[in-house]
């Protein structure tokens, strides 16, 4: 049986999706990080203990990310690795669809073209974090947009509420790509396309709003929504400008090594470029093309989703989209060899990106010395994670003194992890009630202090008043202040846990 060559491109980029899935989970494994890993893993397991959205669970992104974590949490027996599995399979899935629409609108080279562009700059997940999601939902709504019937506007629209869901800044993401694909269905009399696509969308939504209203957490949502002004201000305008200086000036200073960042710059000139000429030039693109329109509106306002934070993780699942203006304007070059020239150096370009170490693009990158790191099952989070010796003997000791104070102090019924280490608030909630709404606090970061303040404000009376009645263990950097009626047990050293203590009881210390 004959092979097209159409399946032999499939092929390859089922077997790129297929790398880069197995290399991130197989990275993953050996990473500890109490930030971005804690924070998704102690969200979901909250929510799997049903506690309230935003009153009681810290979502900063989405809803829906968190419901999504938790499925995964659920499937996997509660192991952190999970969320980082699926998160890591659903970035693959989102390739190999991209492809898949990319080979629609384009030919099979120029769409094997951006796939190479997409994993050279950014091949394996880095966190499990929300981006990985709402790129997934993106992807799969400009899949089912190219079928052009109301069924599959429908499912488009669904997909694009689940992004605003997922991440609720991607908001601004859809309302660029709704001016532009109202617009061009406007202007070509297809209103019921924009209907279903609406409907679609409004369905997840609506639930989400009928959902906070009848729980009585609007106003805790609505708080929220000042966080992002403790990152960025309040001047958008100048906060843009410094955004596009410091992602010139990384990609001219770091060209070398990371040239994706010159790539990014050159894709927002190129599409704004073509809005421009869209807007000022009449009969600019074919019919067949004006769907480009939309596609650049996603691309140019997707970098929004790295203004708080420059990473190229961030651009690579959403400002990437742009690539379809840039291969539109590589085929508009009549000389093909021309155009084999541009693209292939674009590739070599993006190759210098790879670096066999910790770099932007592979965060996760493994060293010779993480072949000495080892599994321990005995903690059903970190089930099928390595960690060294050290980091081990931190967690179990932590564990097993947590469960012994547990057990032997019946006084002490609440905990709060008042240390920036995110699994210790996953392994307390195990066993203690917890009444922070954040799962870490970084006394030293003031934004991080600023937003404690906007969604936690009792927080501090709480914790007195539990310290005054003894029924609340603290876990603390040495730097916190030991309550008189108090007694500390110090936890071992660890290269990723440093000088970190249980405070309790007086009494209970003599039990433990």
């Amino acid at each position: 049986m004959k092979i097209s060559i159409t399946d032999n491109y499939k092929i390859i980029v089922i077997f790129i999706s297929i790398f880069s899935f197995l290399i991130s989970v197989w990275q993953s494994t050996y990473i500890y990080d109490s930030h971005h890993w804690g924070l998704m893993a102690s969200n979901a397991f909250d929510f799997l203990n049903n506690k309230m959205p935003y009153e009681e669970i810290f979502i900063q992104y989405g809803i829906f990310t968190t419901i999504i974590h938790s499925i995964f949490m659920k499937v996997g027996n509660q192991s952190v690795l999970s969320i980082f599995f699926f998160t890591s399979l659903i970035y693959s899935i989102s390739i190999y669809y991209f492809f898949l629409i990319l080979k629609n609108k384009f030919q099979d080279k120029m769409a094997l073209f951006a796939i190479v562009c997409l994993v050279l700059i950014h091949p394996f997940v880095n966190h499990p974090w929300h981006n990985y999601l709402t790129f997934f939902f993106l992807i799969m709504s400009l899949f089912f947009l190219e079928k052009d019937n109301n069924k599959d506007n429908l499912i488009a629209g669904l997909f694009f509420g689940f992004a605003v869901l997922s991440y609720e800044k991607f908001l601004i993401v859809f309302i660029f790509f709704l001016v532009g694909y109202a617009f061009i269905n406007l202007r070509n009399k297809k209103i019921k396309n924009i209907l279903f696509l609406l409907i679609g969308f409004s369905l997840p939504v609506s639930i989400f709003f009928t959902y906070i209203i009848f729980n009585e957490i609007f106003d805790d949502w609505m708080k929220y929504h000042s966080i992002s002004n403790f990152y960025i201000g309040e001047n958008y305008i100048f906060v843009i400008f410094e955004f596009l200086k410091n992602i010139f000036l990384i990609g001219v200073q770091r060209f070398i090594f990371e040239p994706y960042w010159i790539f990014f710059l050159v894709l927002l000139i190129i599409n704004i470029t073509f809005v421009c000429m869209f807007i000022m030039k009449k009969n600019f693109l074919k019919k067949e093309e004006e769907y480009l329109v939309y596609i650049s509106l996603i691309s140019i306002s997707s970098f929004s989703s790295a203004i708080h934070a420059l990473n190229s993780f961030r651009l690579a699942t959403g400002v990437i989209i742009g690539i379809f203006i840039l291969i539109h304007f590589l085929k508009k070059i009549k000389n093909m060899e021309t155009m084999r020239i541009i693209s292939f150096s674009i590739i070599v370009l993006l190759c210098l990106g790879i670096n066999f170490k910790k770099s932007e693009n592979n965060k996760l990158f493994i060293t010779p010395i993480s072949f000495e790191y080892y599994t321990n099952d005995k903690i059903r989070f970190f089930k099928y994670l390595k960690f060294n010796t050290d980091t081990w003997s931190h967690i179990l000791y932590f564990d097993q003194k947590i469960n012994e104070i547990n057990q032997k102090c019946k006084n002490v019924n609440f905990a709060i992890n008042y240390t920036n280490n995110n699994y210790y608030y996953l392994l307390i909630s195990d066993v203690f009630e917890t009444f922070q709404i954040k799962p870490g606090i970084n006394t030293q970061n003031t934004l991080d202090l600023l937003t404690l303040e906007l969604i936690n404000p009792n927080l501090e009376s709480n914790l007195k008043e539990k310290i005054n009645k003894n029924n609340t263990m603290i876990i603390a950097d040495l730097s916190y202040k030991v309550p008189k009626n108090y007694s500390y047990i110090n936890l071992p050293y660890s290269y990723n846990n440093k000088d970190k203590r249980i405070l309790i009881p007086k009494k209970c210390k003599t039990k433990v």
